[in-house]
């Protein structure tokens, strides 16, 4: 009796789905299309806070090397210096700056000028990240005549001031090719009188490109003159000193407004007046990207389509499955418990099996990690030394006073802080995951990439990272993904490390992206390291496969990434060779936010 009303209940249903189909279809479409022009303007409104997080970035990165100055003056071995040159203190106080200029790989020049304006010291790195080397005396010139110079004398003392964003020039011309740099400048008096400046020069030009990167947007950096300093294509950069190349205002007609602006919010575009430190006024420019647009409209269109075959092949299932429904469901139903229950014992046993493997593959690389952790505490550690100096020297002068020994204990302690959180993030890294939960993907990405960071550009690899500006949910086990994208960078980085020996490549990159298209993510792990050989692709996957030596890998590395994507959290991994390296991709689905709204 019960079957028969269920029955009846069922294709009720299924005339109501049925009829309600048309009246779906274009309710979604109407309203897809009605909002779409209207979100794309709430978006821009939105990552205004993106374009915050740049100002931020920007004066942090700045402010960091007017530390760096500040705690040079304030040595023991500077003022040695100023007090008596003597080569003995000139060599100290050169490698003292040698020293500070290796901690920092956007350091392009360290040096100071004495008062009248000639070079004595000058500590020089020829690339990013390339070791640092003091350049020979019949090397040093005189910059007396440059505005930077002159400014400084004008200065009070021992306050940090910053050039114009500008390209680099060595004697008296533009260096070629272009060395975008800004000048952090520190004016040096003893007793009254201005005994010279210490100064910093940057490297610009990676800082920019790390900075401005987006999936979303394309990013310009103007003057208030209306100069393109930064273009997302490169060749449109740096228009003051190419006249064919088009300004501001030849790209935007309303880049009058832009420029008077503090905020801006247009069409397409928003733009923002950065308050940073440099002396001129720089504006950013975030335009959305033609194919980010040209994409979400496609995805809109396909959805739609997608929408509709979708209920009408339900429809037409649940017809067929109301024709073909009888009295078995009964025995169905107890089948489909009996299943649930084995399958559940299965999983159970399966996941205790995969907690052991992914702790044996943590063991393996816990010797890599350590090396991060060293890397990761260098800076830190070289800072608290300068404090620790600073301090012993005011107290044997008799000038450490209560309110400077505060200042330094706030600083010390802010440092202490950084390195506790380092420790925990390692501990956390090796606690397997106890169960499932919803977490966010792009802060995974961030936390691996912090610890990765350091050990790659010791080894002069770019880490680029694509679409994270957004909250991204996913369910499974955080941690375990954590061990599965060092595993994909790792082999990156052995792959590029490999090709950069046989000077294959001078320039080593590895670039993750993020992406969302129809309820599922995907993360691409690419890298130029020459691909994977042919007749191995499709044995890297299994178990103690590996094409190290035996003591320098275990092979489980990538079974496991497989395993836990696929088999824990119900994903995809695969890998294709492109044509400068290989590409893994991943593909999970999408969860809502803890709030319980889809992002």
């Amino acid at each position: 009796m019960w079957l028969t009303q269920l029955i009846q209940k069922q294709r009720t249903l299924y005339i109501l789905l049925f009829s309600l189909f048309g009246a779906l279809l274009l309710y979604f479409t109407v309203i897809n299309l009605f909002f779409f022009n209207r979100l794309q303007h709430n978006r821009l409104e939105n990552d205004i806070s993106t374009a915050q997080i740049i100002e931020n970035k920007f004066r942090r990165f700045l402010g960091g090397n007017a530390d760096t100055l500040k705690a040079i003056s304030g040595s023991k071995v500077f003022h040695s210096y100023l007090q008596s040159p003597t080569a003995q203190n000139s060599a100290a106080l050169q490698e003292y700056l040698l020293f500070a200029a290796a901690t920092d790989p956007y350091v392009m020049q360290l040096r100071f000028l004495n008062a009248r304006g000639e070079e004595r010291l000058r500590i020089d790195r020829d690339a990013y990240a390339k070791r640092p080397y003091p350049l020979p005396a019949d090397k040093l010139q005189n910059k007396a005549h440059r505005d930077y110079f002159q400014l400084a004398k004008e200065k009070a003392p021992n306050e940090v001031y910053f050039s114009n964003l500008d390209l680099n020039i060595e004697h008296k011309k533009v260096e070629l090719p272009y060395k975008p740099t800004v000048r952090v400048m520190l004016p040096v008096y003893k007793q009254g009188r201005f005994q010279g400046v210490l100064i910093s020069n940057l490297f610009m030009k990676e800082f920019m490109h790390t900075l401005f990167q987006s999936s979303s947007y394309n990013m310009l950096l103007a003057d208030r003159e209306g100069e393109i300093l930064h273009h997302y294509d490169p060749k449109q950069s740096w228009t003051r000193y190419d006249q064919s190349l088009p300004k501001l205002d030849g790209l935007y007609p309303r880049a009058r407004e832009i420029l008077q602006s503090e905020l801006f919010i247009g069409d397409t575009l928003i733009s923002k007046r950065l308050k940073v430190q440099t002396n001129n006024r720089l504006y950013l420019i975030m335009e959305l990207n033609t194919l980010y647009t040209d994409a979400q409209t496609d995805i809109l269109l396909k959805h739609n389509a997608a929408f509709a075959l979708v209920l009408f092949l339900l429809s037409s299932l649940l017809a067929l499955l109301i024709k073909r429904l009888d009295l078995s469901l009964i025995t169905v139903k107890q089948s489909n418990s009996l299943l649930q229950a084995e399958v559940k014992k299965q999983i159970s046993q399966l996941r205790q099996k995969e907690q052991l493997l992914i702790q044996q593959s943590k063991l393996a690389s816990m010797a890599e990690m350590m090396s991060s952790i060293a890397h990761q505490w260098r800076q830190p550690l070289n800072t608290l030394m300068i404090y620790k100096n600073l301090i012993v020297d005011d107290y044997t002068e008799g000038s450490l006073s209560k309110e400077k020994l505060l200042e330094f204990d706030g600083k010390m302690d802010t440092i202490l802080h950084s390195l506790s959180k380092t420790i925990n993030d390692f501990r956390r890294f090796f606690v397997p995951s106890k169960k499932q939960e919803t977490f966010r993907l792009d802060e995974t990405i961030a936390s691996v990439h912090e610890i990765v960071l350091p050990l790659l550009q010791e080894r002069f690899i770019q880490l680029r990272i694509n679409g994270t500006g957004t909250p991204v949910y996913v369910t499974g086990y955080p941690n375990e993904f954590r061990q599965v994208l060092l595993t994909l960078i790792k082999n990156a980085q052995e792959a590029i490390e490999r090709q950069l020996a046989n000077h294959e490549i001078v320039q080593g990159v590895i670039t993750l992206t993020l992406s969302r298209e129809n309820g599922s993510v995907y993360l691409r792990v690419e890298d130029n390291g020459g691909g994977i050989a042919e007749d191995i692709i499709d044995k890297i996957y299994e178990p103690y496969f590996t094409t190290k030596f035996e003591a320098q890998g275990t092979g489980l590395g990538l079974y496991m990434a497989k395993m836990l994507v696929e088999k824990s959290m119900h994903g995809e991994l695969s890998v294709k060779n492109a044509t400068a390296g290989a590409i893994f991709s991943i593909k999970l689905t999408a969860a809502p936010s803890p709030q319980g709204s889809s992002l």
